[in-house]
């Protein structure tokens, strides 16, 4: 059987850290994309809650660099 995954755009920010973290507690891995925009973000930090627990890449869905 497959891993259960799943991939949060914008996951650090109000909506996104409530959704990551009810995916962890259902048993999913979790990814999160966020470019941290200034606008939104006063730091480039991921919730406490979440930090160690997800993959989080700092970047958007339109950056190639990234897997």
């Amino acid at each position: 059987m497959a891993a259960k995954r799943v991939l949060i755009t914008g996951g650090a920010g109000f909506i996104g850290t409530h959704l990551a973290s009810a995916a962890l507690k259902s048993g999913y891995s979790v990814r999160i994309v966020d470019n941290f925009s200034p606008q939104i973000h006063s730091s480039p930090e991921l919730s406490s809650n979440l930090k160690g627990e997800v993959d989080l890449v700092i970047g958007g869905i339109r950056y190639r660099d990234w897997e």
